[in-house]
């Protein structure tokens, strides 16, 4: 099957697949939080369902990207204004309201963790519980999960102006040459490291950062011609498959090497990375249909909610799975599973939307200057 044409997807807005792609990352992740499975290739599965928050980090890196590369002239005050301006309506209403409801789970739930969660608190208002538990892992606290949103905080924060004040060709140097900083400061970390260095190497910013600007990269790629017939030919539709299958065999050597945490912060956001990029090319392949279905593209337009609430659904489904008696396992996936996604759908129709609605009130004129590239990321990351 033949890739779209450079010229289509130049001219592309939406991208229903990369929804159904979230959709996939975050359910990876809520089964990742689930009580581990005895059953040795679910357990391999659930095991590796931290690669979706890598997923996520490839994902807004391109998505981001692509929205700033794809914007009409315009002055930079301005452009910077409006990005941080819809980035703030998107992100920070839900996020501080989840901070309270945590507090309050605690209270209620488990009033022996709220001196923990209150020691975390400061750093999840201020976006640095990367470094905090990076530096701290353990103890883990409740709503701990936010070191990933911290990153992405900090990529928002800064890369935006990279990006819109740098030519394509610098700022892809830019992308490049930070991706081999991070690894070669893993590296670095790796030899002279002395504290606990899978939670140094997994939670920060400093160690992490570079799984975002490969999606980055992937952007700026992308507005290639050239590029973007070589890419079509590279990956092909087996290309998936084959992906799904050196997956699997990276997570086996994942279990038998002391020094893992490189190889995996290497190859997981290229996974990623070339994922994505079979899907952009050929959206018609019976995997991508399946992902544009309603079911995929509605959890993936709430799925920044299901990824901040879905700790909660499962300690819920945790305590319902004896009363019912199911099969415990099962039944917490499922349940916590549907109970994540009527939460973070009620916090996106009655909290979230409100906010979504005044973000052309700041500077209208701006905004209608610009060309949204990538709705899906405004309105649903």
């Amino acid at each position: 099957m033949s890739a779209i044409s450079f010229e289509d997807f130049q001219k592309t807005k939406f991208f229903p697949c990369l929804d159904g792609i979230r959709a996939v990352a975050v359910m990876w992740v809520v089964f990742y939080h689930c009580p581990k499975l005895d059953i040795p290739i679910i357990k391999e599965l659930q095991g590796m369902g931290d690669l979706g928050v890598d997923l996520f980090f490839v994902l807004s890196g391109f998505l981001i990207t692509t929205l700033i590369l794809r914007e009409q002239p315009a002055s930079l005050a301005d452009r910077l204004k409006g990005f941080y301006w819809r980035r703030a309506l998107r992100i920070f209403p839900v996020y501080y309201l989840a901070i309270f409801v945590y507090w309050l789970a605690v209270t209620v739930a488990s009033p022996e963790k709220v001196d923990l969660y209150n020691l975390h608190v400061p750093s999840l208002m201020a976006y640095y519980i990367d470094f905090k538990l990076a530096f701290t892992p353990q103890p883990f606290p409740p709503f701990g999960h936010a070191w990933s949103l911290s990153i992405e905080e900090k990529y928002y924060l800064l890369w935006p102006l990279v990006a819109m004040v740098l030519s394509r060709r610098k700022g892809l140097a830019v992308a490049v040459g930070l991706i081999v900083v991070a690894i070669g400061w893993r590296f670095y970390l790796v030899s002279t490291y002395t504290g606990d260095l899978t939670g140094r190497l997994y939670y920060s910013f400093d160690t992490r950062y570079d799984a975002i600007l490969w999606g980055a990269v992937l952007a700026y790629l992308l507005k290639s011609k050239p590029v973007w017939d070589v890419f079509g030919k590279i990956f092909s539709r087996a290309a998936v498959f084959y992906l799904v299958a050196v997956l699997f065999l990276v997570a086996g050597i994942f279990s038998f090497l002391d020094n893992s945490q490189l190889l995996r912060y290497v190859l997981a956001p290229l996974f990623s990375f070339v994922l994505i990029t079979c899907i952009l090319q050929r959206p018609q392949i019976p995997g991508c249909r399946i992902l544009e279905t309603f079911g995929f593209k509605y959890v993936g337009k709430v799925s920044y909610g299901i990824y901040i609430f879905h700790p909660i659904a499962i300690s819920v489904a945790i305590k319902l799975g004896p009363v019912v008696g199911s099969p415990y396992w099962v039944f917490t996936f499922v349940c916590g599973s549907i109970l994540s996604v009527l939460l973070a759908g009620a916090s996106f129709r009655f909290f979230e939307s409100p906010f979504l609605k005044l973000r052309n009130v700041f500077g209208q004129n701006t905004a209608k200057k610009m060309v949204v590239a990538e709705v899906s990321v405004l309105n649903n990351k």
